[in-house]
C-alpha cells in the first residue's frame, strides 16, 4: 500500500529550486512556440538555454533527495546521454539531445513535485496553461475563415505537424479532468449542495470541450481516436473507483457527456474534413503496414545496439522497397523507431518503464484517500496512456516540446511515490 502520507509531509520548495523551475518553463515555452524546437539551431540552444536553471534544480534538490537509488540510478542515465551529446559527431549528436531534454523534462518535473502537494499544483498549472494557450491558437487556426466565410484551415498550434500538435491536446486534456476531479472533491467536503457540485461539473466541461474540439480539428485521425480512447478509459477507471471504495468526486459520466459534448460542437462548426481522411483510412494503413514491415527488416540487422539515436532516417533508405517521392524520416511509430535506434533491449526498458508508470499511477488514483492525489493520478495516466496509443501510429517522442512535455507528466506521475526523503528538508515521516 502507498503511504501517502510521506507526500504530504513534505518541505515547501526552496526559492533557488521555484526560480530554476520558472525558468524552466519558460525555455520550455520558448521552444514550444518556435515549431515544438524541431528545427536543429532551435534544438540546441532549447538544449543549452535548460543547462543552467537545470544545475540550479540538482543543486537546490539536496542531498537527501539525490541519495536515493531511484535517483541515483536516473542521474547515471542522464550523464550518459550528456556524455554522448558532447562526444558524438553534429549528426549523431542530434538523438541525444532530443533524448537528453526528455531527460530533463523527468528529472525536473520530479524534483520540484516531491517537493510536496503544493509544488504538484504548480507544475500542473503550468502544463495546463501552456496546453490551453496552444489550443487556443490551434482553434482560432481552425476556425479562420476564407473570404466565403468557411473554415479551410486546420489546427496546428505551434507545432509543424496537425498530429503532434493532437498528440500535445491529448496530454493535456486528461490533466484538466484530474484537476476538475479534485475540485470537486473539495467542494463536496467543503459543504456545497449537490446542485451547485453539479453546476461546477458542466462549467468544467464547456471549459475542456475547447480543448477536443481542437484536436477534432486537427484533422488527425489517431489524435482523434486516441481522445475517444482516453476519454472513455478516464470513464472506467471512475467507475472503478467507486465501485472499488464507494467514492469519487466525479461522475463516471463525465468524460462520456464531454466526448458526447466535443462531437457535437464538432458536427456544428464543422468536421467534414476529418470525416474525410478516416474514409482515406485504408489506403493510409497499407502504406503504414509496408513501412512498419521495412522497419522491421532494419530492426532484424541491428537488434542488440541499435543504428543510434536520430539515425532512424539515414539507416533507412536501403531498406524503403520503393524509391519515390516520399522519403521516411521516421518509422511513424515510436516502438519501432526506438527499436531500430536503441537497440530491443534498451526500448523494451524504456517502455516498460513507461507502462510502470502508467499502472501505478492507476494504483495510486483507485487506492488513495486523498483527493489530490486521486486528481493527478487520474490525469496522470490518461496522459500516458494517450502518449502510449499515440506512438503506435506516430512519433510525437521525436519532437523535442512534446516529448519534454510528456516525460513532465511521467515525473509529476512518479512524484506520487512514497519518497523517504525530502529534496529541502531532509527525512519524512
Amino acid at each position: 500500500m502507498v503511504r501517502f502520507g510521506a507526500v504530504e509531509r513534505a518541505g515547501r520548495a526552496t526559492p533557488a529550486l521555484v526560480a530554476a523551475g520558472s525558468a524552466m518553463v519558460a525555455v520550455h515555452a520558448w521552444g514550444l512556440w518556435n515549431l515544438g524546437a524541431t528545427p536543429t539551431p532551435t534544438l540546441y540552444s532549447l538544449y543549452l538555454l535548460t543547462l543552467i536553471p537545470f544545475a540550479v534544480i540538482v543543486v537546490s534538490s539536496g542531498t537527501g533527495f539525490l541519495s536515493d537509488l531511484r535517483v541515483g540510478l536516473l542521474v547515471l542515465v542522464g550523464l550518459a546521454l550528456f556524455l554522448q551529446v558532447w562526444l558524438q559527431p553534429t549528426v549523431a549528436a542530434l538523438g541525444y539531445v532530443v533524448a537528453s531534454l526528455s531527460w530533463v523534462a523527468l528529472f525536473a518535473a520530479l524534483a520540484v513535485s516531491v517537493s510536496g502537494p503544493s509544488a504538484q499544483r504548480t507544475v500542473v498549472l503550468v502544463l495546463l496553461v501552456l496546453g490551453a494557450l496552444e489550443g487556443a491558437i490551434g482553434l482560432a487556426q481552425a476556425l479562420s475563415p476564407d473570404p466565403d466565410g468557411a473554415a479551410t484551415s486546420m489546427a496546428h498550434g505551434t507545432l509543424v505537424n496537425r498530429n503532434h500538435f493532437a498528440g500535445l491536446m491529448n496530454l493535456s486534456l486528461p490533466l484538466a479532468i484530474g484537476a476538475m476531479y479534485t475540485g470537486l472533491a473539495r467542494r463536496s467536503r467543503g459543504g456545497h449542495r449537490s446542485s451547485e457540485v453539479l453546476a461546477w461539473s458542466w462549467i468544467g466541461l464547456l471549459a475542456l470541450a475547447p480543448m477536443g474540439l481542437a484536436v477534432l480539428l486537427s484533422r488527425s485521425r489517431g489524435g482523434s481516436l486516441i481522445l475517444g480512447a482516453t476519454l472513455v478509459f478516464l470513464a472506467a477507471l471512475l467507475v472503478a473507483r467507486r465501485r472499488g471504495t464507494g467514492s469519487a468526486s466525479l461522475t463516471p459520466l463525465v468524460p462520456s457527456l464531454l466526448l458526447v459534448l466535443v462531437l457535437a460542437i464538432g458536427l456544428v462548426v464543422g468536421i467534414g474534413p476529418l470525416l474525410e481522411r478516416f474514409s482515406q483510412t485504408e489506403l493510409s494503413a497499407e502504406g503504414r503496414w509496408k513501412l512498419y514491415r521495412e522497419t522491421v527488416g532494419l530492426v532484424a540487422d541491428h537488434p542488440v545496439a541499435g543504428v543510434g539515436p536520430g539515425m532512424y532516417k539515414w539507416r533507412f533508405r536501403p531498406y524503403q522497397a520503393e524509391e519515390g517521392r516520399v522519403r521516411f524520416d521516421h518509422a511513424h511509430n515510436d516502438y519501432l523507431e526506438s527499436a531500430v535506434e536503441w537497440g530491443v533491449p534498451l526500448a523494451l526498458v524504456l517502455w516498460s518503464f513507461l507502462v510502470w508508470r502508467l499502472w501505478r499511477a492507476v494504483r495510486v488514483f483507485l487506492t488513495s484517500p486523498r483527493s489530490w492525489h486521486s486528481g493527478l493520478a487520474l490525469g496522470c495516466a490518461g496522459s500516458i496512456l494517450s502518449l502510449l496509443l499515440h506512438s503506435l501510429v506516430d512519433f510525437n517522442l521525436y519532437i523535442p516540446s512534446v516529448a519534454m512535455t510528456f516525460f513532465a507528466v511521467v515525473g509529476l506521475a512518479w512524484s506520487l511515490e512514497p519518497w523517504r526523503t525530502s529534496p529541502t528538508t531532509g527525512d519524512r515521516q
